[in-house]
């Protein structure tokens, strides 16, 4: 399950709390707060500014605590505003999301409606994996981008930029069992990138994709 626009509607009072909970320096409190404040408090924080992430998660800790303290659930895991819960029972589970609901609406956050309970042998899709019990497998969209982005790299980058790239991509495929996709579409992209290195002479040392 997840939160419906998380970041715009996170409250800004409600945050400053949580920090003043958490740090005791003046200086570090101002720079925070500036930041918070930053833009309108109905806009909440912005998705985009390098604390925002840090404050999603420190907004819902708390919560966390709640829910693995409080209702004693033992595979509760969340990143920012995804929640996934396990059980050995469907009525409990849906039990336990219409609590949540409720506790994240005292909040001010509101759950999409189209949260799932499903056997995990149908596959959990978070954060960009569709995860079975045996294997993962990247999300259709993800993988479906991955492939346009090799063939629109190939040939077509510099040897550096190119580095990176592939670096980033085999990297997130790397956490998968995509083997076929890595030696179809990564693989010979790294191959091309090490043929250009090669014929203007440079040598890297260190790399991410090696």
């Amino acid at each position: 399950m997840d939160i419906r626009k998380f970041y715009p509607s996170i409250d800004h009072e409600r945050l400053k709390h949580r920090y003043l909970k958490l740090f005791k320096d003046p200086n570090l409190l101002g720079l925070i707060f500036n930041i918070i404040d930053s833009v309108l408090p109905e806009e909440g924080i912005p998705i985009g500014n390098y604390l925002s992430q840090f404050s999603g998660n420190l907004y819902l800790s708390e919560f966390d605590h709640v829910i693995k303290e409080v209702y004693k659930i033992k595979h509760y895991y969340r990143y920012m505003d995804d929640m996934v819960l396990f059980g050995d029972n469907a009525g409990d589970l849906n039990e336990m999301a219409n609590k949540i609901i409720g506790m994240l609406s005292y909040e001010g956050l509101i759950v999409k409606p189209n949260y799932l309970i499903r056997r995990l042998i149908e596959g959990l899709d978070f954060v960009g994996y569709k995860i079975f019990p045996t294997h993962i497998l990247l999300r259709n969209r993800i993988k479906m981008n991955l492939k346009r982005k090799c063939i629109a790299y190939n040939g077509k980058m510099s040897p550096l930029h190119r580095r990176s790239s592939i670096g980033s991509l085999r990297g997130f495929a790397y956490h998968s069992n995509g083997y076929n996709l890595q030696k179809r579409y990564i693989i010979p992209l790294y191959v091309s990138w090490m043929l250009s290195v090669n014929r203007i002479g440079t040598i890297y040392k260190h790399s991410s994709v090696v």
